[in-house]
């Protein structure tokens, strides 16, 4: 997983089950044991922000895209996590405060997904927006999203509670303030250093709870409401249950407007921090969401920095230029050439000469390979070359020390007489 995916639990008061044991940052339920980057039981908004927000907001001032997202059962304090109360502000307003102070262009949008259908929580006259998939520049847009400029944390926090107060919120049994819709609220970045423009984008993701229509006297809206949140949030989990086992197979974004939303953050480039928030006592959804975060923790993100260099744009819009140019002379000439009428015979002269240059090779090979026996050949002659030499002048020696001998002999016969 490494640093671009990382999973955190944020245990709602009391925690305290005895068939769930927290050591640390590892649940044991039963016999599984599963680790998580952090759990927290009973800390603050600021603590929350502390632990994990000091990386992700590096991350983005540095040029990466970047996502935060709340996930887990209804009631379970996903959308305190990220938006918090009045007087206890959520991560979304402290992150705001943090980039504002580093002096940076920042823009805003707010968009929420209900019933299946996507609206701007910035422009309520703006509803069943469209979802592109810009494949050439491998990002995620929004058609005719309101997107605001902030000179301000004040400004920013104006902009956001004006989204908040457009949601469409309904009371369920389970929890009176219970959010019936997606949101996804996203601050722009733009920072420049050293002619350096480095862009990016912070998302705020608040999952809507899945109440199960079995425990519940719904009403028809709140069946409809119910259902396209759980298909939504079944296609999130199928995508992750993909993206874990092998990022190779076919991978169903389109199936809901949260997951094509969250294409850019789920096995692509963004890096990713995610909240399970539980209720210990829930086993079943406390345990649906500790397995939701172990299988992200399997998922590979690959995060690169969106960053150029402002000198260097007109260079690389001439090379541009001159590229596509070249592209459309390319395929001119191919046009001509498939057009011309001996096309079919330049097809069979250049069989031919292929053919012609097969039989050179292995003409070639052959002959190395005779090479190689006499090469052998003539090893094995001076090998018996050299071994005659040698015993031509071991006689030689024999001789030499023979006639040595005799002469030898002689003077001492003659001295004798």
């Amino acid at each position: 997983m490494g640093e671009n995916i990382k999973t955190y639990v944020r245990v709602k008061p009391p925690a305290d089950n005895s068939e769930i044991q927290i050591q640390g940052n590892n649940i044991i339920i039963g016999e599984k044991q599963m680790n998580f980057d952090k759990v927290f039981t009973d800390c603050s908004q600021k603590e929350l922000f502390d632990s994990i927000s000091e990386d992700i907001l590096t991350s983005s001032i540095q040029g990466y895209n970047c996502t935060i997202f709340a996930y887990g059962q209804t009631g379970s304090g996903k959308t305190f996590t990220i938006q918090g109360k009045e007087n206890n502000p959520g991560l979304v307003q402290r992150c705001l405060r943090f980039m504002h102070n580093l002096n940076m262009e920042i823009e805003l949008s707010f968009v929420e997904i209900y019933n299946e259908i996507l609206y701007d929580l910035l422009d309520l006259q703006n509803n069943n927006l469209i979802i592109k998939d810009n494949k050439q520049l491998e990002q995620i847009n929004v058609e005719n999203l309101t997107i605001l400029k902030s000179n301000s944390y004040e400004e920013s926090l104006k902009i956001y509670q004006l989204g908040i107060k457009t949601r469409k919120t309904k009371s369920t049994d389970m929890n009176l303030e219970s959010s019936r819709s997606h949101s996804i609220f996203t601050v722009y970045i733009k920072n420049l250093s050293n002619n350096v423009v480095k862009e990016s984008k912070l998302s705020f993701v608040d999952l809507a709870g899945s109440e199960r229509l079995r425990n519940l006297e719904l009403e028809n809206v709140k069946i409809k409401e119910t259902g396209n949140i759980n298909k939504s949030l079944f296609c999130l989990g199928q995508i992750i249950y993909k993206l874990s086992e092998d990022s190779s197979k076919h991978i169903g974004y389109r199936d809901s407007k949260l997951t094509f939303l969250l294409k850019d953050s789920l096995g692509g480039n963004s890096k990713l921090r995610v909240i399970g928030n539980v209720c210990l006592d829930y086993k079943s959804d406390t345990i649906n969401t500790l397995n939701f975060l172990c299988r992200l923790k399997m998922i590979n993100n690959i995060a690169f920095t969106n960053s150029e260099f402002i000198n260097d744009i007109p260079d690389l819009k001439n090379q541009l230029k001159i590229l596509d140019q070249e592209n459309q002379k390319l395929k001119t000439q191919v046009a001509l050439y498939k057009s011309r009428s001996n096309f079919d015979k330049d097809v069979d002269d250049l069989t031919f000469y292929i053919n012609k240059i097969k039989d050179e090779i292995k003409k070639v090979f052959e002959n190395m390979k005779e090479f190689e026996e006499i090469k052998n050949k003539l090893s094995i002659y001076e090998f018996e070359a050299k071994k005659k030499t040698i015993l031509k002048c071991e006689k030689i020696f024999e001789d030499l020390c023979k006639q040595r001998n005799e002469e030898f002999r002689e003077a001492k016969k003659r001295r004798i007489d």
